[in-house]
């Protein structure tokens, strides 16, 4: 393509980038469909475990690189695949038909992994289903391994003859692998045919801040070739090709300027956040491993607000007491003096674990997760009690309940902490029990929140789950996205609530979910009282900077006017005229890459 040329697309990842574009091919090559003698099964047995020890070490590799990136959070993706590669269940299926069928691993492997997406992709519940993509990047992971004509790896091919120069990866459909294999180069941006919001690609796109654009027709993607100019818009899913040079110039320069005034704010990470009257603010990080409190600290946070310890499961092996002392106990001392919140583990809904037996559900967001699962199996509960109250040592511990629905998992909660720290005193260990406080997550807890307040030491609101389920709309049904609507004003109501009647009792109170780092959220949340807010560590600067520019009696009377406007229409038109306009001011840059601008 010669001339300027508009393609659209869909946002996956916001930001802006300027760069020659590159395009991703994958390295496939056919599957070996070979009969084996008698003779040959036992060595085909060991080129299939070779073959995932191999894998295993890839993904190991993979996930280092991401660290490199600041995505620590994100290894466990690549855990899952872990998982996945090493599920007992499935490996067993696969050696059965190496015996039974005489047929060779890769002919094995591939049939045994088609069958199990199929499965999934069959399944109504739509998290489930999502995990056929899933299997099918472990089935490729497996079957490269098995081939000596690989490059070995899926990854392993994109990092060939990579420019040198800023570039726009392109492709029909970029894998975790693919991805985290571009990830030491000098990859500013994504473009791609197939994706989500949701996808795994997406989420480390906007972990690692690049933009990344999905959803153009295979013919708009087969008008660009290598080493075409690219501009990429990742908020608007616009893609520029071969601008004009006035133009890219301009878009250059902006770019450019987004560059450096985020590298100013990191100079005032260390300092503390206090609006312009003087009002303090704690800013802390979203972490998922341990590992993650030093990136945390990098970007100035204060402290953890949630440390979602699910994703210590994720891991090779099932998590014993010893080790999640181990893991709560580093993060603890690295937050310290400031306090690391842990939550409990909150796996089902959309995260499984083999070594945990789930219930079928057709609705697994509202089935056995979270609280619910760790109460029906205190085999579960109790070493993450036992844990906590043995890393607390410094005193900087506090332990938070999420999906909590009714005071009695509260109480019942208690009960088995005291259980934990007897059981611990009994054999002389040093340990302290942390306070207990509870998410916010759902209406019943919301609404009702004065009847909570005697039984947890602090709350902290997820706004994630509290608008998915007081507006009864999936967050990740792609269809249903004008519906998620965090502006609605009954949320907005609970969230006043909530944040009053913890005030009168003297109770903290945070908030960690999306809304904490939505720049036009702050002044809300910051007017009705709630001023301690977590987030991923990424997002830190520039709420910093924007809290330093706002004072709160502006804030008061921007929560009262929404408060009072009936339809979400009406708050997010306020949020447009006067919200939005203020803020840009304190942080320009950041709006480079919110499509509200398109709406003006």
């Amino acid at each position: 393509m010669t001339s300027r040329t508009i393609l659209r697309g869909h946002s996956a990842s916001p930001g802006l980038a300027a760069g020659i574009a590159f395009w991703v091919v994958e390295n496939s090559h056919a599957t070996p469909r070979r009969r084996i003698s008698r003779a040959e099964v036992s060595s085909e047995m060991g080129r299939l475990r070779a073959a995932a020890r191999s894998a295993s070490e890839e993904l190991n590799a993979l996930s280092g690189k991401l660290s490199s990136r600041q995505t620590a959070g994100f290894r466990d993706i690549f855990s899952a695949y872990t998982l996945i590669l090493h599920d007992p269940a499935v490996l067993s299926r696969i050696e059965e038909r190496i015996r039974r069928d005489r047929i060779c691993a890769d002919w094995a492997a591939e049939d045994i992994y088609n069958n199990v997406a199929a499965a999934f992709s069959r399944m109504k519940n739509r998290h489930l289903a999502a995990r056929r993509e899933d299997v099918e990047d472990v089935k490729r992971f497996l079957l490269d391994h098995l081939s000596p004509e690989s490059r070995r790896g899926p990854g392993s091919g994109v990092a060939q003859g990579l420019p040198r120069s800023p570039f726009i990866a392109v492709a029909h459909e970029l894998t975790p692998a693919q991805t985290a294999a571009l990830l030491p180069s000098r990859v500013v941006g994504m473009v791609t045919r197939l994706g989500g919001r949701t996808s795994h690609v997406a989420i480390m796109a906007r972990e690692i801040g690049i933009p990344h654009v999905f959803g153009l027709k295979a013919e708009q993607l087969g008008m660009i070739r290598n080493e075409d100019r690219l501009l990429v818009d990742g908020a608007a899913g616009k893609l520029f090709v071969n601008p004009a040079a006035g133009y890219a110039r301009k878009f250059e320069r902006r770019v450019t300027a987004v560059k450096r005034m985020q590298k100013e704010e990191r100079k005032d990470d260390s300092l503390p956040v206090r609006t312009r009257d003087g009002a303090e603010i704690s800013l802390r990080a979203n972490i998922e491993t341990d590992q993650d409190v030093h990136l945390s600290k990098s970007f100035g946070a204060c402290g953890v607000g949630l440390f979602r310890t699910e994703y210590l499961y994720l891991r090779d092996t099932f998590p014993d007491e010893e080790a999640l002392y181990r893991a709560y106990r580093g993060a603890a001392r690295q937050a310290a003096p400031h306090p690391l919140h842990l939550r409990t583990m909150d796996l089902g809904g959309d995260k499984f674990l083999s070594a945990i037996e789930f219930p079928p559900d057709l609705n697994p967001m509202l089935g056995m997760r979270a609280i619910r699962l760790c109460l029906a199996r205190p085999k579960l509960l109790l070493p993450q009690l036992r844990a906590a109250c043995r890393a607390n040592t410094l005193g900087n511990v506090r332990l938070c309940l999420p999906l909590v629905t009714a005071v009695e998992e509260v109480l019942e909660v208690r009960k088995h902490l005291d259980r934990a720290a007897r059981n611990l005193a009994q054999r002389k260990i040093p340990h302290r029990v942390p306070p207990l406080g509870i998410m916010v997550e759902v209406p019943s807890v919301a609404i009702r929140i004065d009847r909570f307040l005697p039984h947890a030491d602090f709350f902290s609101i997820g706004t994630n789950d509290l608008v998915q389920y007081t507006l009864a709309v999936s967050r990740t049904q792609e269809s249903l996205a004008h519906l998620y609507q965090p502006f609605n004003p009954s949320i907005l109501w609970l969230l006043a609530r909530v944040a009053k009647f913890c005030s009168d009792a003297r109770k903290p109170v945070s908030l960690c979910g999306e809304e904490a780092h939505n720049p036009l959220y702050i002044p809300f949340l910051l007017g009705i009282g709630i001023h301690d807010l977590s987030m991923a560590p990424p997002a830190l600067p520039d709420i910093k900077k924007l809290i330093r520019g706002l004072d709160l009696p502006r804030c008061y009377a921007i929560s009262r006017t929404m408060l009072e406007l009936p339809t979400t229409f009406d708050v997010e038109r306020y949020i447009r005229t006067e919200v939005y306009p203020m803020v840009k001011t304190i942080i320009p840059k950041h709006y480079s890459y919110i499509p509200l601008e398109s709406e003006l």
